[in-house]
């Protein structure tokens, strides 16, 4: 994210990008913001993107939209680049291609390298009031935003091939498979540390543009079952399927990084903030407290 730096270094400009990307990660991607500041911010960030960086964000900001309202967005884009005479844009995809948010991320950065100012131009008087343009537009920027403030891993890529211990910046207890278990459905707890590689975690890129943590004893991944939408709902372990109940969005907080489920927006917790060893850890509502961050060991690296 090195070109999107310069954007974010001064502390006030910084804070407001935050505010943004914050609103988008709590709400419906189509709401919080006017169709003006989503067009500013979406104008702002792009052209900072380079094109890993921007279909990265695309492909999460498009995994949060429904298949049919991707369908719609697609469709609306296709409509609007005949118009202003681009033909380029996903000739003769299928639907089901337009739903895909991978095939969608792709053909729109090829849109984005090409014809920078189509995308950007149709939160104007053509696209004012579209909610699909609304919630894509302002998902890039946002998300691109977020990964850039928690160090560039907030989607996918590679695995980092690196263990790190992720403690609770309530209790300082550690993100644990107890007992290294091997079995999916282990429900995750805090521990204190005690070094062993049920307390260490890898980083994966994710199909759906987040993390997996992968927990280096049991070979499992931290998942939020059946994609509940629940507050309180207990974490655990299981096989990696794919899904986006399994994945996560690393997001910066006052002290420390947000764990974001990207099947149910919640937060990774550690419930009313226990400092018990064995406490069973949770996903809830943002609330903002430090019971919801998170400080990894060794600290994540800043994005290049």
């Amino acid at each position: 994210m090195g070109m999107l730096d310069s954007l974010l270094g001064n502390p006030s400009q910084r804070q407001e990008y935050q505010d943004f990307a914050n609103r988008y990660q709590q709400g419906p991607p189509q709401e919080g913001y006017t169709d003006q500041e989503v067009a500013q911010r979406y104008q702002q960030v792009a052209p900072n993107l380079s094109p890993q960086e921007y279909q990265a964000a695309a492909e999460q900001a498009y995994a949060r939209m429904s298949p049919q309202e991707r369908l719609q967005f697609a469709q609306y884009v296709q409509q609007q680049a005949q118009q202003q005479g681009y033909s380029g844009f996903a000739t003769g995809a299928s639907a089901e291609q337009y739903q895909d948010p991978n095939y969608l991320a792709q053909v729109t950065s090829q849109l984005h390298q090409q014809q920078p100012g189509l995308l950007a131009g149709l939160l104007g008087s053509a696209g004012g009031g579209n909610p699909m343009v609304k919630a894509a537009l302002a998902g890039i920027a946002a998300i691109a935003v977020s990964r850039a403030l928690s160090g560039g891993l907030g989607g996918g890529g590679a695995a980092t091939g690196q263990g790190y211990k992720i403690a609770n910046l309530a209790s300082g207890k550690l993100l644990a498979d107890p007992q290294g278990s091997r079995d999916s459905g282990t429900k995750i707890v805090q521990w204190d540390d005690d070094g062993g590689a049920e307390q260490r975690w890898e980083l994966e890129g994710g199909r759906h543009g987040g993390v997996l943590l992968r927990n280096a004893a049991s070979g499992k991944v931290l998942a939020n079952p059946h994609g509940s939408q629940s507050d309180g709902t207990e974490m655990i372990q299981w096989d990696a399927e794919g899904g986006p109940e399994q994945e996560w969005s690393l997001e910066p907080g006052g002290r420390g990084v947000r764990l974001r489920n990207l099947a149910s927006r919640k937060l990774l917790a550690n419930p009313q903030g226990s400092r018990d060893n064995g406490t069973v850890i949770i996903q809830w509502q943002d609330d903002g407290g430090p019971e919801q961050e998170w400080l990894f060991e060794p600290p994540l690296q800043p994005g290049r």
